[in-house]
């Protein structure tokens, strides 16, 4: 089952003999070429994030054609084989660290995590990619603004321990090329570590991750 991405989506790619060293963009906009190496998608260079031997982040670029796709990875030394991908309107993931935890910031702009649980009622935003349209748009390889902020086109929504939840905004985060955010208000009486789950336009993320609430 290929993989599933969204124009605009964050990627890594696995590999061997990925890049001639270690590179990384130190500027706005990414670079589609890093170490001498290209990511093709659909026959469009890719922004660069991040290249090594063995790894290659980078982004999705805007305005390709959704369906079935592919990447190809252009080094110094010729071409991959084409690794294919689908390619969807939106296609929400949430970022992820240990082996289910959400890459979430509470109220006070700490990481969550079970010894540092959001309260009951508070905001806490939720960090993704797959987000798809915005408005305003934004080029690929630029950061979203901060005024005005850039959300998702598509309906958002979201369920927090199998509750739908508040959700004040989603959309691109300030200052990141590709990133996400989901600002969504915690249920009340619930705790300890619960399920959330994102939607764009009726399209749920697909790992499930969890997020600490306090008792």
């Amino acid at each position: 089952m290929s993989p599933s991405l969204a124009p605009g989506s964050l990627f890594t790619l696995y590999g061997e003999r990925m890049a001639a060293s270690m590179d990384q963009a130190g500027s706005f906009p990414l670079p589609t070429t890093l170490a001498g190496t290209k990511v093709l998608v659909n026959a469009v260079e890719a922004p660069l994030l991040y290249v090594s031997e063995t790894q290659i982040n980078g982004q999705v670029p805007y305005g390709i054609a959704t369906g079935r796709g592919g990447f190809i990875v252009r080094t110094g030394v010729g071409l991959t084989d084409s690794i294919p991908v689908d390619l969807l309107e939106t296609a929400p993931e949430l970022f992820l660290f240990g082996d289910d935890q959400a890459i979430a910031l509470n109220s006070d702009f700490t990481l969550n995590t079970p010894d540092n649980p959001a309260e009951q009622g508070s905001k806490v935003s939720v960090f993704f990619s797959g987000q798809g349209p915005v408005d305003p748009p934004v080029a690929s390889g630029r950061p979203a603004p901060f005024s005005p902020l850039s959300h998702v086109v598509d309906a958002p929504g979201a369920e927090v321990g199998d509750v739908d939840a508040k959700v004040f905004f989603m959309g691109l985060t300030p200052g990141f090329a590709g990133l996400a955010q989901a600002d969504l208000e915690v249920p009340t009486g619930l705790f300890r570590q619960l399920p959330i789950r994102l939607s764009i336009g009726g399209v749920e993320s697909g790992k499930l991750g969890f997020i600490s609430v306090k008792e």
